[in-house]
């Protein structure tokens, strides 16, 4: 039912919000362990910079609909079809 095209698309997205998200969740750990990893001198505005990026992008993968199982791509082709008309 679904295409090739659409099971690409689909999987490179929530790929795509996964690197994202454990990017921002690295760069919060390694801060808090003082690992060095940005050359940012104040350490509250490194704090404070990876926390609204933790908080950005854990709301835009929740909010955004990653449909990563063969049901929930099925379905959501047919809630486009259904859009469409």
């Amino acid at each position: 039912m679904i295409t090739e095209q659409q099971n690409k698309k689909e999987t490179i997205n929530w790929i795509v919000n996964l690197i994202l998200l454990l990017a921002g969740l690295y760069n919060t750990i390694a801060t808090n362990y003082g690992w060095v990893h940005l050359t940012i001198v104040n350490e509250e505005v490194t704090m404070m910079v990876n926390n609204i990026y933790d908080v950005i992008v854990g709301l835009w993968c929740y909010w955004k609909n990653n449909n990563i199982s063969a049901n929930a791509k099925d379905a959501q082709v047919i809630l486009d079809e259904l859009n469409e008309q």
